[in-house]
């Protein structure tokens, strides 16, 4: 049992729990369908609990090859080497809560824009509201 190695691996799979969590919520406000603002809070809801156990189970992992003798600072260069952004390992490595999940200014960004050349100009101006709806409750709701 390597726990450096082990910890450089699971990261990977943190990256694609995260990464399953955002298309939670980024698949239902990209539907081209009606999609209510309670839909898109319950997708962001639903999205930010996947996102919270993904973070609470790298902790442990973390805490895990800590206990396991490996230093802060040996913890912080695996993290960042697999490619985890600065704020999750610094919370990680100090044992801090999940980050608030900030919803970017290039949410649905790719989205607006093909709905807008492939279906029309109202599909693309209501993914853009979704997503201003989207940011804000992101805000209100941590």
């Amino acid at each position: 049992f390597d726990p450096k190695l082990s910890l450089y691996y699971r990261t990977f799979e943190f990256a694609e729990s995260l990464g399953n969590a955002r298309s939670i919520l980024s698949n239902a406000a990209k539907d081209v369908n009606v999609v209510s603002d309670d839909d898109l809070v319950a997708a962001f809801e639903t999205a930010n609990d996947a996102r919270l156990k993904a973070y609470k189970k790298m902790r442990r992992f973390v805490n895990g090859a800590r206990a396991s003798g490996v230093d802060n600072s040996t913890l912080r260069k695996i993290l960042r080497a697999s490619g985890v952004s600065s704020q999750y390992t610094s919370r990680l490595v100090r044992g801090k809560p999940a980050p608030k999940w900030r919803v970017g200014k290039t949410f649905l960004k790719g989205a607006i824009k093909r709905a807008g050349l492939l279906i029309d100009r109202e599909t693309a101006r209501e993914m853009k509201r979704r997503k201003q709806f989207v940011r804000s409750a992101a805000r209100a709701l941590q």
